[in-house]
């Protein structure tokens, strides 16, 4: 046993016990002051922040009064005199309210990423802003070149207007590649045009003989104040040229945007206002006359023989140096995309005109693509055209995006990337937070539509659909056995749905009314929804009639004449007895029968009010339209006719991924106003199948963001759309 030491012994042992009492002390006492100091800085900066988004908002607003203010004086000459004494603009209307963002000195080279950490998936892993706020602002771009010019520019337009870039997934009907199931250049003029509505014009015409080929394209967004402009050039081997004059461009985006619809497309040879046989000359002549004047241009003459090679090379390239320093507007110089494989063209001249221009967009790192995000031998898929863009905001036009914000990897689509973890099996996470809840002011408004096709996908769509326009929010995937889009959750009798319809009715409330029938056959089962939402809830109209191609006829119970006056009633507490909640759903005598399609829309679907604006069809049994043609032609008259859009959703894959014998879909694109191409589900791993061919969510709600875009609904920046290649295909890893 240890003997106690002596007093003197004590004596220290205390002494050094107070020693160390002390040092604690006087830490505890400065841990004390670091956390008041932190704290007074979070304070701090918290108020700070309050003030930039005040300050913010204050300059948002400022911006849009001095838009429309602009407005007035660019159609006032007398006025714009008078403002420009006082210092105020310029006597042309040239708009100098918004500086333009500070350009980073000397040549830009973007360094390539040799981060190989595994892309996860996470909020906004696909460039979504969050916010309004967060979309650059003040751009003042003119692109020229070739077809991969047009399709980055496509690409920032798409973003600058909603916010996000487009999905890299959805490869049917991409807005980055023509030859993506478009019917042709006409089609595909139209919708990239419709789709980037009410922000972009296009005076565009595609000819075999390129010196009659226009496209000249113009996007403004006055919320952002974001002016970009595209016009194609073929190297040298064609004259610029374009139906629109340069000093009548602002005034036809002013009055493009103003259309609650897209306009016409007018895809014709339009009579030339301009015509420049040199790229200074288009500086000089049409460029540099646009309101608002453009700050920077960025060229590229790509894969085309062009006056920048051979002896007058330097000429050209100091011709148009002089005119962009003559009209005040920076150079930019983009290096020519690497074809697949990594060719560049013989005839390259990116080394002679770097050294020409101050600042270079250098896209080399394109030649260590993988072949898969080529969908020809020169074209990309995106995301490349997105990477491109994000270089060319960020690290050559100096705008900053939120810190939030996440690049994408260029590294992680090279040739031979394998993620981290590849054997992993891919974690699927449906946080509540990424199924946002949109305000009434945010849902669609106004939709009349009628939808027509199978009791399968067809009409679980239609029921995740009216969810969405009646709560703002989709179905939570990760409930399936609550989730009504599927009858196969709900049964509680094997092949029996009463049980289903029932819970249906009561889910939807006062929006809906149905007459419907059920019997184990599918020839005599029936179901007709009408669902509809009053003038303080978006004012919307969707309909949903069952239909197995020739198998069936349309019938109902209720006559066209008094679906209106039900609807109504659904909408009042009263009408919810017990009886009419649970309805009656057993087989019974139709009120109304109609074998032909054009007779079905003649005596029913015109005759309900409201009327529809789009019949939206999908087809997946046997049917007339191949060996009747004249039945579909019929259909398409009759609609036409009363001002309806006939819009064709194609068939969906089942889980085996084989698709239905009969299918019409490239003979029904071709026809119908608008198609809403939903191919991707032959992609779809087999977690999202409740059956050989019923999906389980969120498929149909990326079904339905589809045909939302393509009625002309615009999701709210910050919203965020299904990311398919993450969310529902088969795979193990994200790229």
């Amino acid at each position: 046993m240890r003997q106690m030491g002596s007093g003197r012994d004590e004596a220290s042992l205390k002494e050094l016990g107070i020693e160390r009492a002390l040092r604690d002390a006087e830490k505890a006492a400065r841990a004390a002051q670091e956390y008041t100091a932190t704290m007074v800085m979070k304070r701090q900066a918290e108020q700070l922040k309050d003030c930039e988004e005040e300050l913010e908002r204050t300059r948002i607003k400022g911006l849009e009064v001095g838009r429309k203010v602009g407005e007035v004086v660019a159609n006032n000459k007398v006025l714009r005199e008078e403002l420009a004494k006082l210092g105020w603009g310029s006597e042309d209307g040239t708009a100098t309210a918004t500086p333009p963002p500070t350009q980073k000195p000397g040549k830009e080279r973007i360094p390539v990423s040799n981060d190989a950490m595994a892309v996860v998936k996470m909020k906004h892993a696909n460039g979504t802003l969050r916010s309004e706020g967060d979309i650059p602002r003040g751009l003042r771009l003119v692109m020229v070149g070739d077809s991969l010019m047009r399709y980055q520019y496509i690409s920032l337009a798409y973003f600058l207007a909603t916010g996000t870039w487009w999905d890299p997934s959805r490869k049917v009907r991409q807005i980055t590649a023509e030859r993506s199931k478009f019917n042709d250049w006409e089609d595909f003029f139209t919708t990239v045009t419709a789709l980037l509505h009410p922000h972009e014009y296009c005076d565009c015409y595609r000819s075999a003989e390129i010196e009659d080929t226009t496209e000249n394209r113009y996007f403004y967004d006055a919320k952002h104040d974001n002016f970009v402009a595209f016009h194609q050039a073929f190297g040298h081997n064609s004259s610029m040229h374009g139906s629109v004059a340069p000093g009548d461009v602002w005034k036809m985006l002013f009055d493009h945007a103003g259309a609650a619809e897209p306009p016409k497309f007018h895809y014709d040879l339009r009579e030339r206002t301009w015509t420049a046989n040199t790229w200074d000359g288009f500086i000089r002549d049409v460029a540099s006359r646009y309101d608002p004047k453009p700050t920077h241009a960025i060229f590229n003459a790509g894969w085309w023989r062009n006056d920048f090679q051979g002896p007058g090379g330097d000429k050209a390239a100091d011709d148009l140096l002089a005119a962009l320093a003559g009209a005040g507007i920076k150079g930019i110089w983009k290096t020519v995309t690497r074809a697949r494989g990594g060719a560049v063209p013989l005839f390259n001249i990116d080394a002679a005109m770097e050294k020409k221009f101050d600042t270079v967009l250098d896209v080399a790192w394109t030649g260590q693509l993988d072949a898969k995000w080529y969908w020809d031998e020169v074209h990309f898929w995106e995301p490349v055209y997105r990477i491109s863009n994000e270089d060319l905001l960020i690290d050559v036009l100096g705008y900053e995006l939120p810190q939030y914000y996440q690049r994408a990897i260029r590294s992680h689509y090279y040739d031979g990337y394998v993620p981290d973890g590849a054997d992993t099996p891919l974690r699927r996470d449906y946080s509540s937070s990424e199924n946002q809840v949109l305000d009434v002011a945010a849902r669609p408004a106004g939709l009349r539509v009628v939808m027509v096709g199978d009791l399968g996908t067809f009409r679980s769509q239609y029921f995740s659909l009216i969810h969405f326009l009646a709560h703002g929010r989709w179905f939570d995937p990760a409930e399936r056995t609550q989730c009504l889009v599927t009858p196969h959750d709900w049964a509680e009798e094997p092949g029996h749905p009463i049980p289903y319809f029932k819970r249906l009715r009561k889910a939807f409330g006062l929006h809906e009314h149905i007459d419907s029938w059920w019997t184990p056959s599918d020839a005599d089962a029936n179901d007709n929804r009408y669902f509809r939402t009053g003038p303080d809830a978006g004012d919307n109209y969707v309909a949903f009639h069952s239909k197995y191609g020739s198998l069936t006829t349309f019938r109902g119970r209720v006559p066209a004449g008094k679906v209106s006056a039900l609807m109504g009633e659904v909408q009042q507490e009263a009408y919810y007895t017990a009886e009419n909640l649970l309805g009656d759903y057993e087989a019974g005598e139709s009120g109304w029968e109609h074998k032909e399609w054009h007779e079905f829309v003649e005596k029913h679907v015109l005759n309900v009010e409201p009327r529809p604006t789009h019949f939206v069809m999908s087809v997946i049994a046997m049917h007339d339209f191949t060996d009747k043609p004249e039945v579909l032609e019929k259909l398409i008259e009759v609609l036409h006719g009363a001002g309806v859009k006939l819009v064709w959703r194609t068939s969906t894959f089942h889980s085996n991924h084989h698709i239905v014998i009969y299918n019409i879909d490239d003979m029904m694109c071709k026809r119908a106003d608008l198609c809403v191409d939903v191919g991707w589900t032959s992609n779809v791993g087999p977690e999202f199948y409740a059956s050989l061919e019923m999906l389980h969510e969120p498929a149909y709600r990326a079904m339905n963001e589809d045909l939302l875009e393509a009625l002309g609904y615009r999701f709210p920046v910050g919203y965020r759309k299904v990311v398919l290649e993450e969310e529902l295909f088969e795979q193990k890893h994200p790229r």
